[in-house]
């Protein structure tokens, strides 16, 4: 009788799914939805959300992990910067800059896509360092800290994903970091990162 009571809702919901009047849930999404919980990765945040969190780890120059208030962890690809592959000159201290700059603080991630790695791309606000109150709380521009810093470059391929304020701004800051030297800078002819990456996939493909 067990056994019965067991079975018949199955064979129903089956009979259901077959005549139209109901959706036969997929084993594929309920094993995804299963493993990202478990894993404790957030839903990729849409564009145009806004979130606190708290940087928990820094893979490069302009790629971090952050987790939400929720304990959730989001990837988040910086928007408007490419920084130096940690293979190229100048790509650890890049990331050194970045860890010692974000690594273990709250900020806000501003997002604007989602890349085909289904990471966020997102512009990183800070607090500046000087803030006592809280109405200057995450009004520092990470990614443009960056460009300044000459730890990254401006990524003017994307410039037009940008707002037109950005694009004028991050230029101009790309353009003082080469005059003054500084960072990358300091290099007799460094490569910019998308080029270096393309040269590493056409060796790779010979």
């Amino acid at each position: 009788m067990t056994f019965l009571k067991a079975v018949i809702p199955l064979v129903l919901a089956g009979a259901a799914w077959l005549t139209g009047q109901t959706p036969w849930p997929s084993p594929i999404h309920a094993k995804s939805t299963s493993g990202s919980s478990q894993s404790g990765q957030a839903p990729v945040a849409k564009s145009g959300e806004t979130y606190t969190a708290k940087v928990i780890k820094v893979a490069d120059g302009d790629t971090l992990t952050v987790q939400d208030k929720d304990g959730r962890k989001h990837k988040i690809r910086m928007h408007g910067i490419d920084a130096p592959e940690t293979k190229q000159a100048h790509g650890v201290a890049s990331a050194d800059w970045m860890s010692a700059r974000v690594l273990g603080t709250d900020v806000t991630i501003e997002v604007n896509d989602t890349d085909r790695y289904q990471r966020e791309v997102a512009k990183v606000w800070g607090t500046p360092s000087d803030c006592q109150e809280q109405s200057c709380a995450y009004t520092l521009d990470i990614n443009l800290e960056a460009i300044k810093a000459g730890q990254v470059w401006w990524y003017k391929d994307y410039a037009k994903t940008q707002a037109p304020q950005d694009r004028k701004l991050y230029e101009l800051a790309e353009q003082e970091a080469r005059q003054a030297r500084i960072g990358l800078w300091q290099g007799s002819k460094p490569t910019p990162p998308w080029e270096w990456r393309a040269e590493q996939r056409k060796m790779q493909s010979n």
